[in-house]
């Protein structure tokens, strides 16, 4: 066993930013680029992003992200957009040409064939898991202060029933 050296952590790092390409018809050289491995950087940015445009949804009385299994597939897309070449053509724009884009990835069939085939069933899976953490995290905090809620309305009426 070896210790970890800085020039180790350097060279994973360097893996993490390397780009392959997928092809969708190599007869017609049709491909993306993707990372096949995701760094936490990119996975922050993505959950950054997703935190950000529920907040939008909510304070525009938009419904398009009202649920679990809307936002869970539009979290998906963000994994799309994250971790392929798509990001540069989509970072700067509107949530509706986000949205038209994510609707036009699953109406093609692409949506399915990005998740199912070119990455990593791991890495998305990763990305999933770290989000339900930062759900059941906020579930917890709400928890925690309805009960210190409740336990000093508790207080509150002990002392006026003195």
């Amino acid at each position: 066993m070896s210790q970890l050296k800085l020039a180790e952590v350097k060279k994973r790092v360097q893996e993490l930013h390397k780009k392959q390409k997928f092809y969708l018809d190599k007869e017609n050289d049709e491909f993306i680029y993707y990372y096949p491995k995701f760094s936490e950087k990119k996975i922050n940015e993505l959950l950054d992003e997703l935190l950000i445009t529920i907040k939008y949804c909510q304070e525009n009385k938009l419904d398009k992200l009202n649920d679990d299994d809307r936002t869970l597939q539009y979290l998906q897309f963000l994994i799309i957009k994250h971790f392929t070449s798509l990001k540069e053509e989509l970072d700067n724009k509107s949530f509706d040409i986000h949205f038209e884009a994510k609707e036009s990835l699953e109406e093609t069939g692409l949506y399915r064939i990005f998740l199912d085939h070119m990455f990593d069933p791991s890495e998305v899976h990763d990305v999933l898991d770290r989000f339900n953490d930062i759900i059941k995290l906020g579930a917890d905090i709400l928890n925690e202060l309805e009960k210190e809620s409740e336990d000093k309305n508790l207080k509150v009426v002990n002392t006026i029933g003195k």
